[in-house]
């Protein structure tokens, strides 16, 4: 069982009114309804970069606050913590990552305004959560398959782009890794330009 779900256990054993006056609510009501919206998150990380935030406690100081008023062990805790850190610095080292999918295309008579709503379908942010804490080896893995599925759901095309050439994987080392349609990588890569479709208000 992890932390959340011996939290939540614990919550169900216990008078929501008397955790909510242990963690020093003068106001009832709001402590439970903190309380609800914690035990709405599916885990830790979801709730402490909730942006939470009661006009008592943060979403850190609440989830303290609400460990101790249920006697959890203050070295787990801590640890937690120190682990949501860690997840978000990781984060935040895969922020700019992404996955250009090259088509060669050339415009012709398409409009700007239409290619610039179809831009997502080949600027692909890949999902962070997969990627954390891998090494560059096992992130290379990821996006190979990836890759590989990408152009077989596709049928190797993409609308409005016209047929998939090959993939280009900007990592966080500000390197680019470029994978073919089967999603192998590939040693000598050729210089590719990536156009990109953008519309300014």
């Amino acid at each position: 069982m992890n932390l959340l779900s011996t939290i939540k256990a614990k919550l169900k054993k216990k008078p929501h009114k008397e955790v909510i006056l242990i963690m020093g609510y003068q106001a009832v009501e709001k402590g439970e309804k903190s309380i609800n919206a914690f035990l709405r998150s599916e885990n830790l990380y979801d709730w402490l970069s909730s942006g939470h935030y009661d006009y008592k406690y943060t979403a850190e100081q609440f989830f303290v606050k609400l460990s101790a008023a249920i006697n959890m062990d203050p070295k787990i805790v801590k640890s937690e913590l120190g682990f949501y850190e860690k997840t978000v610095k990781e984060y935040e080292r895969y922020e700019d990552v992404y996955i250009f999918v090259n088509t060669n295309f050339k415009r012709a008579s398409q409009p700007i305004f239409t290619l610039a709503l179809m831009e997502s379908f080949r600027l692909i942010l890949p999902d962070k959560e997969s990627l954390i804490f891998k090494s560059d080896k096992d992130v290379l893995d990821i996006i190979s398959d990836f890759v590989a599925s990408h152009y077989k759901v596709n049928k190797g095309e993409l609308n409005i782009w016209g047929k998939i050439d090959n993939y280009i994987y900007h990592h966080n080392d500000d390197k680019t890794y470029t994978f073919d349609k089967k999603g192998k990588l590939f040693k000598d890569a050729p210089k590719i330009f990536e156009d990109h479709a953008s519309i300014q208000l």
